[in-house]
């Protein structure tokens, strides 16, 4: 959800239950055209950027036969404060929330290249308050492998993770 709050500042909230509506925030900036209050009316050029973090979750090619269930996103920041002049967040520390995305993948373990487990085609990714995570974020993966179901906890930030069968 996303609001204006202060003059040049808006706030974001992203959903925890409607994670396939949460929105792509764009904002804009005049590159630098000054007019004065009488110039006639005249297009103004503006750049767009995005301003928040898409989250996307991918397997590297050999990963071993499996199916993923789904993957969580927990104790992260859910909202935050966006600077329209300074094109800057602040996140509210006191706001954390869980996303859990519903998979349902199967890997057969000789794809030929990474394996996307979300997608924008599928409506689940997750557009988050860019942020470092806080202490005690948890990336859980939910995975079926020869019939047993495992659940792996990743304490971020890791780089190149693994998860073990």
């Amino acid at each position: 959800m996303v609001s204006a709050s202060a003059v040049g500042t808006l706030t974001y909230t992203a959903s925890s239950t409607d994670i396939a509506n949460q929105p792509d925030l764009l904002v804009a900036k005049n590159m630098g055209v000054a007019r004065a209050a009488n110039d006639a009316p005249s297009p103004v050029l503006l750049t767009f950027d995005h301003a928040l973090s898409k989250v996307a979750f991918t397997l590297q090619k050999g990963t071993p036969a499996c199916t993923v269930k789904s993957i969580s996103l927990n104790n992260v920041y859910s909202s935050g404060t966006y600077d329209l002049a300074n094109n800057s967040w602040t996140v509210s520390t006191a706001s954390t929330a869980n996303y859990t995305l519903a998979v349902n993948k199967a890997v057969t373990g000789s794809e030929g290249s990474d394996i996307s487990l979300t997608s924008s085609a599928d409506n689940n990714l997750l557009m988050l308050v860019p942020q470092t995570f806080p202490a005690g974020a948890v990336l859980s993966v939910s995975f079926t492998v020869n019939g047993v179901v495992k659940t792996e906890d990743i304490h971020p930030p890791k780089t190149g993770i693994s998860v073990h069968f």
